[in-house]
C-alpha cells in the first residue's frame, strides 16, 4: 500500500501558512488586517485564525473574486470584506488603522506591479496603519544561493523599506518575506506559533527549524549590497533590476532584445502604407500614455 501525496496541494498550504503566519505572528494582537491579492487561495483562513475583527481583502480584478465566492469558502467569513479597487486609491481614502499588511502579488516584473513596491507605497501604506504594524511581501525565493543580479533586486525593496520603517528582516520560505516595522522582527517563527495553540500544517516546530531559519536570514542580511537605490515611482530600479534577474535565467542581458526590437520597428515602419502606420503610432502613443498613467497612479 503507497501513501499518495498531491504535491502542488502541500505547496499551496505551506505558501499560505508561510505567507500569513510569518507576518500575523510579528503583532501582538492583530485586530485590522488587510491583504493585497491572493485571498482566494486560503491565505484569508490562516489569518483568521487570529482573533481578528476585519479582515479587508483588495483584489483588482473582479473574476478573481467571482471565481473565489463561486469555488471556495475563502470569502464565506463576515469578518472578511471584499474590496475591488486599485490598492493605492483605496489607502489614500481608508479611515481604517491596519495593524497587519500583507502583500501577496507577483515581484516586480512590470511597471504595473512595480508602483506596490515603491517609497510611495510603503509610505501611503504606513499612513493607514496603527502603531507598531507590520508589512510583510514576498519575493522569489534565493534558496542557499543568491546570485548577484537577485542580489540586487532585494536589495532595492530592502533599503526602500528600510527608509520607510526602523527594522527590516527577511525570513526565508518557499519565498523570501520581507517583513517591516518599527519593532524588531522575532523570528522564532515555530515557538511563537506552537505559544499561540496554532494548529497548523506546517508552520509549527515540526517542520521549522527557528535557528535554521535565523541562520539563512542572517546570510541573506549579509548579502544585501550597501548602494542604497530607493524604488520609486517615476524611479523604477526595481523594475529594471528584476528584468535583468529574470533575463539572467535565459544566458541573456537587454542589448539583444533590444536590438530585436529596433529591427521589428523598423520593418513594420517601412512595409505598412499610411493607415496602418497611423493605426500604429496611435496605439503606440495610447500604450505610452497608459504607461505615464500607470506611474503617475491616477493622480
Amino acid at each position: 500500500m503507497y501513501l499518495t501525496i498531491d504535491t502542488s496541494a502541500l505547496i499551496a498550504v505551506i505558501g499560505n501558512e508561510e505567507t500569513a503566519h510569518f507576518a500575523m505572528l510579528q503583532h501582538t494582537s492583530p485586530q485590522n488586517v488587510l491583504l493585497i491579492g491572493g485571498g482566494i487561495s486560503g491565505i484569508t483562513t490562516e489569518i483568521l485564525k487570529y482573533p481578528v475583527k476585519q479582515l479587508d481583502y483588495i483584489e483588482i480584478n473582479p473574476w478573481i473574486i467571482r471565481t473565489g465566492k463561486k469555488y471556495t469558502k475563502s470569502l464565506e467569513d463576515s469578518r472578511i470584506k471584499v474590496i475591488n479597487e486599485d490598492p493605492r486609491l483605496h489607502l489614500r481614502k481608508a479611515k481604517s488603522e491596519y495593524d497587519v499588511v500583507i502583500i501577496d502579488i507577483p515581484p516586480p516584473s512590470s511597471a504595473k506591479i512595480n508602483r506596490f513596491y515603491t517609497f510611495e507605497f510603503f509610505n501611503e501604506i504606513k499612513a493607514r496603519t496603527s502603531e507598531n504594524a507590520v508589512l510583510s511581501l514576498p519575493l522569489l525565493s534565493t534558496e542557499n544561493y543568491i546570485s548577484e543580479k537577485a542580489s540586487r533586486v532585494q536589495s532595492v525593496i530592502f533599503h526602500t523599506l528600510e527608509r520607510v520603517f526602523k527594522y527590516v528582516a527577511v525570513i526565508p520560505g518557499e519565498k523570501n518575506y520581507f517583513i517591516a516595522s518599527d519593532t524588531a522582527p522575532d523570528l522564532r517563527i515555530a515557538e511563537l506559533a506552537n505559544e499561540r495553540g496554532l494548529d497548523n500544517i506546517y508552520v509549527n516546530p515540526y517542520y521549522i527549524d527557528d535557528e535554521n531559519l535565523e541562520r539563512r536570514s542572517q546570510y541573506i542580511r549579509e548579502n544585501i549590497l550597501p548602494e542604497k537605490y530607493i524604488n520609486k515611482d517615476f524611479q523604477p530600479v526595481a523594475y529594471f533590476m528584476q528584468i535583468g534577474y529574470w533575463m539572467s535565467h535565459f544566458g541573456t542581458g537587454y542589448l539583444l532584445p533590444g536590438i530585436a526590437g529596433i529591427i521589428i520597428f523598423f520593418i513594420l515602419l517601412f512595409r505598412l502604407n499610411k493607415i496602418n502606420l497611423g493605426l500604429a503610432t496611435t496605439g503606440f502613443t495610447s500604450s505610452s500614455m497608459e504607461m505615464l498613467f500607470i506611474f503617475s497612479n491616477y493622480r
